[in-house]
């Protein structure tokens, strides 16, 4: 994935994690962008990751009654950073 952006999403009720970034067979993610993303409600986590190699970059994201943690573990070889 290459320069990819998110901005002004609601997103509601998810079951599981509202948002989950997996980069399949290790793929490298760069420049991944979320802005404005409201989180109303999920069953795990806002945001999770699997196999996530490279970076992506947020600014405003929001949650609400999110059941685990806002932000999953990250792995060793992704940057969440913010912008």
């Amino acid at each position: 994935m290459l320069n990819i952006k998110f901005s002004n999403i609601d997103i509601y009720n998810s079951r599981c994690d509202a948002v989950f970034i997996d980069a399949a067979n290790q793929k490298m993610i760069e420049n991944l962008y979320f802005e404005n993303i409201r989180i109303h409600g999920a069953g795990r986590y806002g945001i999770s990751f699997n196999n996530a190699v490279g970076e992506a970059f947020y600014r405003n994201i929001r949650f609400e009654n999110i059941e685990d943690d806002d932000v999953g573990p990250i792995p060793r070889w992704f940057k969440f950073t913010p912008n």
